[in-house]
């Protein structure tokens, strides 16, 4: 096996699921990195890992790019090839880290991606709707979250790693695509397999209609938003449709099915107003 590390990024933990996942990355003989971000249980989580486990502790929440290239920086210092990256609500099977290299990858694979089931909504994510269909082991895919992969240090560190300013959501898709335009490779490893939870979400139907509901919290659905208009803008140059309209859906989906009404939207105007005004600061620096 390549020289592989296991990177956890948390902020107020479940304490029991992330007990039960250092178990199993143990069992596979793997040096563990944990960020904690400003995490209010951080005296127990410093009691449930023992004392092998690398701890950075955040003075405040500096939000997951900065906790992921925290990650990175350690393991490219410390010679590792490979670092395979989970949030905190990930559910990790036995013997991951020999199922994903496992296969024989070209020198240009920059991450590894497993098929993920989300265990709230009951249905396979659909970033991994590709490899979950397939008869292949491998899928060349063009975007994957980072919570389950694995990536490549010398490719983070090439193509400039994770875009702090983005904080939270979008930060994997936006670096997923200065990997392919870098002219490296994403691969879906199909018994690469792991449970994890996108939110507090659910499958709503309306009629024969299947409505995801992710029910993030208004801080979250600010992120959101911003990140997906801004992030477009960064990949394509432009505000496509489809981002516009999917704006919008978060929008309605908030006033006709979630709680908090008041605060998601108030969160998520905010988020329109502030990803124009980061697009128009882009703008400028051509």
């Amino acid at each position: 096996m390549q020289k592989v590390i296991v990177g956890i990024v948390t902020f107020n933990p479940n304490i029991e699921v992330l007990k039960r996942n250092i178990s199993t990355l143990l069992n596979e003989n793997a040096r563990l990195i944990i960020s904690d971000n400003n995490s209010t249980n951080i005296e127990e989580i410093k009691s449930t890992i023992p004392d092998t486990v690398d701890l950075i502790e955040n003075d405040s929440n500096k939000g997951i790019a900065v906790a992921l290239n925290q990650i990175m920086k350690f393991s490219k210092q410390n010679q590792y090839t490979w670092v395979a990256t989970f949030d905190q609500d990930t559910i990790v099977p036995p013997n991951y880290l020999e199922v994903a290299l496992g296969e024989s990858y070209t020198d240009k694979t920059a991450m590894i991606a497993p098929v993920i089931y989300d265990f709230n909504r009951k249905v396979v994510d659909k970033t991994s709707l590709v490899g979950a269909k397939s008869d292949d082991k491998l899928i060349s895919i063009r975007k994957c979250i980072t919570s389950g992969a694995l990536t490549n240090t010398e490719i983070w560190h090439a193509v400039g790693g994770f875009r702090e300013d983005l904080f939270i959501d979008g930060v994997d898709f936006e670096f997923c695509n200065r990997i392919i335009k870098n002219g490296f490779e994403i691969y879906q490893n199909i018994n690469l397999k792991i449970e994890h939870s996108i939110g507090h979400g659910k499958v709503f139907y309306l009629g024969p209609i299947a409505l995801d509901l992710h029910n993030h919290n208004a801080f979250r659905k600010y992120y959101i938003v911003r990140n997906k208009l801004y992030c477009d803008f960064l990949i394509n140059n432009n505000i496509n449709i489809g981002t516009i309209f999917s704006v919008g859906k978060i929008i309605i989906l908030i006033i006709l099915f979630e709680q908090d009404k008041k605060n998601k939207i108030s969160a998520s105007l905010k988020g329109i107003k502030d990803g124009i005004q980061l697009i128009r600061i882009e703008k400028k620096k051509d």
